[in-house]
């Protein structure tokens, strides 16, 4: 019995502990009830990214088009240039998705296109022509068309012609370069002018240069109706600098009345500067500046010392800096662009009696009003190799 009464006790202590524990739980609730329960930003992004994950499993399922040009270049071969060139390029749709052709870009106005329809199906081709007109052009020429696409893996393709234009009069060389005529030194290049087709005979009419009023042209005739060779030379005071223009002969041949040919002129004075002349953008804010490099090397003048830059507008900066004999770069700071240095001139001075300054002209650019107008001057063009 003693020990029955024991096991008795101790249930009836478990008991009354349990009971105890359950009403602590009840009345002071577990930590976990304890937290305060999240509000709706918290519980916001965990809906969200539950809903976008079907959405963007969605998307990369959805069935996409694939856009093929099986013969995306054409090499037309060598053809007379009074022919227009015509060529079917394939476009097809070997996707699961639509294909949507969003542009057709040919690369110049010589070139034009035809597309029925921007629309493509699984599986559907259609034929893009592509016209060339090789009337006035000769030689070797690549023209291309640009497609573009919505498809994601190749959203753009470059379609391409190529081939050469044997015109009836050709000239050689179509582009004349030359590299440097110093200014108290002419210099002169040959271009050639000859028949091609053995039923060509022509007569020049008249050769002049646009934008070069300081070279002068000569023709001689070495066969006549079949060649003939045409001298430009400068001519006069050259000004200093890179010049660009271009060749206009007129021939009493019916289909090649007029031809051209550019010519490219670098002419140098006692010092070769670039660039010869420093061109800024002008601007609307008060106190704003500009910051440019000019590189002074030997002209006709092979020796020199650069002695001084003396900056034409107060507050302006020009700094000199050796970098090598004879070769220097002049960095100028401080630049206002308020239109005040336009027509003024940067002085170099040397220590050359024959030649003691040389001096490098300052062109502003007002900037224009309406749409398409230019925020930036356009870059000086690149200087010519040296001979």
């Amino acid at each position: 019995m003693k020990q029955h009464r024991n096991h008795v006790s101790v249930g009836a202590s478990c008991a009354v502990f349990a009971l105890v524990l359950l009403c602590a739980c009840i009345g002071n609730g577990s930590a976990q009830d304890q937290a305060p329960p999240a509000s709706p930003a918290q519980t916001a992004p965990a809906a969200a990214a539950g809903t976008a994950a079907p959405a963007a499993a969605a998307d990369a399922d959805a069935p996409q088009p694939k856009f093929v040009v099986p013969e995306p270049t054409f090499n037309f071969g060598d053809l007379d240039a009074n022919t227009v060139v015509n060529h079917d390029f394939i476009l097809r749709n070997e996707g699961k998705g639509v294909l949507e052709i969003k542009d057709v870009k040919p690369g110049c106005g010589c070139t034009t296109t035809t597309l029925e329809s921007k629309t493509l199906q699984p599986g559907q081709e259609e034929k893009l022509n592509a016209s060339l007109n090789l009337k006035g052009r000769q030689g070797k020429l690549t023209k291309t068309v640009m497609v573009t696409t919505n498809d994601p893996a190749n959203a753009s393709v470059i379609l391409t012609l190529t081939g050469s234009a044997i015109a009836p009069i050709a000239i050689d060389p179509e582009t004349i370069s030359i590299p440097t005529v110093e200014d108290d030194n002419p210099r002169s290049a040959t271009l050639k002018v000859v028949a091609r087709k053995e039923d060509a005979v022509f007569n020049i009419k008249e050769v002049k240069i646009d934008d070069m009023d300081f070279m002068e042209t000569e023709v001689k005739t070495v066969t006549p109706g079949k060649e003939y060779s045409i001298e430009i030379r400068s001519k006069g005071p050259l000004p200093v600098g890179v010049h660009s223009g271009r060749v206009i002969i007129t021939t009493d041949y019916p289909d090649r009345t007029i031809i051209f040919s550019s010519v490219n002129v670098q002419v140098v004075g006692p010092m070769l500067v670039m660039p010869a002349k420093i061109t800024l953008g002008s601007s609307d804010k008060p106190g704003e500046t500009a910051s440019q490099q000019i590189s002074v090397e030997p002209g006709r003048m092979k020796e020199f010392n650069l002695t001084g830059a003396v900056a034409p507008v107060e507050g302006m900066k020009a700094d000199i800096r050796k970098m090598s004999d004879n070769h220097y770069v002049v960095a100028l700071s401080d630049m206002p662009l308020d239109g005040s240095l336009d027509g003024k001139e940067l002085i170099l001075k040397t220590d050359s009696a024959a030649s003691p300054e040389m001096r490098v002209p300052f062109k502003v650019l007002k900037p224009r009003t309406g749409a398409g107008a230019p925020s930036a001057p356009k870059p000086a063009p690149p200087a010519l190799p040296s001979k």
